[in-house]
């Protein structure tokens, strides 16, 4: 390449560089969920250990104390010096006839607590009850349903993680397998056991491991996770709305798909009565209306561009 080519070159890059610099200007960090403390107490030979979570805006010299209250009197200070080089502390002294309230303090204000009463069994985990789907049976042959893949993230935005469960049946298919499959059920637990929903993908997404899986994420950047999968008409939400249940399945009784989209499930909704239908031919949309606004105002000299950026805009219409 000569001198007048390689000038020719650099300049048609500065200048798509300067076109795309709206794009570099308007992204924003990933910041994660808003996540609060997640104090839990593990109960041990030792006393009851107590972790907690660091948090991505934390100062370095951040200090915590860990207090302790039983059966309902005073508070106790139980850290002689401020927590600082770790997220956890030993309670060696807990006296487990008693009811007992750790809270952990941060400036002298309680940022999380862990209860654990007299009754409650000492084990190193946490029970959260589940709700297996029935028994069914499908072109003559019966199955049954066992928890299977499973994911969280903090789905209602209160800062403590959800559960995402997969209930797979026992005839479930992969590709180059032939026959019928039971239906695919997806829940949202909170941690103590309260399902905050459940998605059956019904009969046109064959149950499988290569066509059943999901992602837990926060996808568009807002501080809360969205559960992400396939699904084709006949989904249904037991807990607030259903499709029509068209069965699309081939006669040669292979899975067949069609056309499918993504589907976004925000458990906040549920709360209110109601669930948010967000669905979008793309994994992710992540541009806020007046940022992708912005953008296309600075590259219109790039049809392609503006087009893929009008359709995104579009469809962050319809989300709402």
């Amino acid at each position: 390449m000569n001198m007048a080519s390689l000038k020719v070159f650099i300049a048609c890059i500065c200048s798509l560089l300067e076109c795309f610099s709206p794009l570099f200007l308007c992204a924003q960090p990933y910041l994660g969920e808003h996540l609060s403390r997640g104090l839990v107490g593990i109960p041990s030979e030792q006393g009851m250990y107590l972790s907690w979570r660091m948090l991505y805006e934390d100062e370095n010299d951040i200090a915590f104390d860990v207090y302790r209250q039983s059966n309902g009197g005073n508070e106790i200070k139980l850290n002689q010096t401020p927590i600082q080089k770790t997220t956890d502390f030993l309670d060696r002294e807990v006296d487990w006839s008693a009811d007992n309230r750790w809270s952990l303090r941060l400036n002298g204000r309680e940022v999380a607590s862990w209860s654990h009463s007299k009754n409650q069994p000492r084990q190193p985990y946490l029970s959260v009850p589940i709700d297996r789907p029935e028994a069914s049976e499908v072109a003559g042959t019966s199955y049954s349903y066992m928890a299977n893949d499973a994911s969280v993230g903090d789905l209602d935005g209160d800062g403590e993680y959800e559960i995402v469960l997969k209930w797979n049946p026992s005839n479930a298919k992969n590709p180059p397998q032939r026959g019928f499959a039971g239906n695919t059920y997806l829940d949202a637990y909170k941690l103590n056991g309260r399902r905050l929903w459940r998605i059956n993908l019904g009969p046109n997404i064959r149950s499988g491991a290569a066509t059943t899986n999901f992602l837990v994420f926060d996808f568009d950047g807002d501080g809360k996770a969205t559960e992400n999968t396939r699904i084709f008409k006949g989904i249904i939400n037991t807990d607030i709305w259903e499709t029509a249940a068209e069965k699309y399945v081939k006669t040669s009784k292979y899975a067949y798909f069609g056309v499918d989209f993504e589907k976004y499930f925000r458990a906040s909704m549920t709360e209110y009565g109601s669930l948010e239908q967000q669905i979008t031919e793309k994994y992710h949309v992540t541009s806020k209306p007046g940022k992708a606004k912005a953008i296309a105002q600075h590259c219109e000299e790039i049809p392609s561009l503006i087009t893929e950026l009008k359709q995104e805009l579009e469809i962050i219409e319809l989300l709402g």
